[in-house]
């Protein structure tokens, strides 16, 4: 993770930061049918992170098939389940 080293090292102040957090992405995958993962909206803390999390495992344990794939099931219009 390199998040936030530039902003730290520059010496003459050139770089700055408007809002800190972290970016999540769900769903994604590699392989033959590569797909990016869908974003949430905005920046999250550590504690959003952890709420987020038990959203996204609440979600794929309610499922009637636990082998199905989280990016299978992952739709943009599902998307707002996973907001804290």
């Amino acid at each position: 993770m390199h998040g936030g080293i530039c902003i730290t090292t520059c010496r003459d102040g050139g770089l700055l930061t408007a809002e800190k957090g972290f970016r999540v992405l769900l769903g994604g995958r590699l392989g033959r049918h590569p797909r990016l993962g869908l974003p949430l909206p905005g920046l999250y803390s550590a504690e959003d992170l952890e709420k987020i999390l038990f959203h996204v495992m609440d979600f794929w344990m309610s499922r009637p098939d636990p082998m199905e794939r989280f990016s299978r099931m992952l739709q943009p219009e599902n998307i707002h389940v996973f907001l804290p």
